[in-house]
């Protein structure tokens, strides 16, 4: 959805609503993606090729269930904690120069649910359609240094690889 300030929905109790009263929701996580640039494929040889988008995606569908306040609160430490644990000097939700007031008034702009899915829709456009050695190029491509070098991406395809080359044995 592209971006516009003028339609933008940022009252809490009316977001609250809207969930409550359309109880729908469909949440997307993305695995890796990128640009698959087309001389990846033509520089094996004279294949036409064009550019394209290699990506993963998982679809949950469900009915959503607002959390209160302070589960809220609770998962947005747990979030913070897990997220900041990476750092190096990990900052912590609740410590210096944070205090009580200042962390729950951020949490009150904030709606915390859960989702139950009832469907899932899971897809992985990988470039599983072309020959091996054309994949095999993409992922040496992606793996480098070049201006569209995308490490994750290239292991996402040599998972993708996998199954198929399983299949083949």
């Amino acid at each position: 959805m592209r971006h516009n300030p003028s339609f933008t929905l940022e009252d809490m109790t009316e977001i609250r609503r809207v969930i409550e009263n359309n109880p729908w929701a469909t949440i997307i996580s993305n695995g890796g993606d990128g640009l698959i640039a087309s001389h990846y494929a033509v520089l094996l040889d004279d294949t036409r090729a064009v550019p394209t988008w290699n990506y993963t995606a998982v679809h949950l569908s469900g009915v959503p269930e607002i959390m209160s306040d302070e589960e809220n609160l609770e998962v947005l430490d747990r979030l913070v904690a897990h997220f900041e644990s990476r750092m190096s000097d990990p900052r912590m939700m609740w410590e210096r120069p944070n205090d009580p007031e200042y962390v729950r008034g951020h949490a009150s702009g904030t709606v915390g649910f859960r989702l139950t899915p009832t469907r899932v829709v899971a897809k992985r456009k990988l470039s599983q359609n072309k020959p091996p050695e054309v994949v095999e190029s993409v992922i040496s491509f992606l793996s480098g240094d070049g201006p569209y070098a995308h490490p994750e991406l290239a292991d996402e395809m040599r998972r993708a690889q996998k199954p198929q080359t399983e299949e083949k044995k």
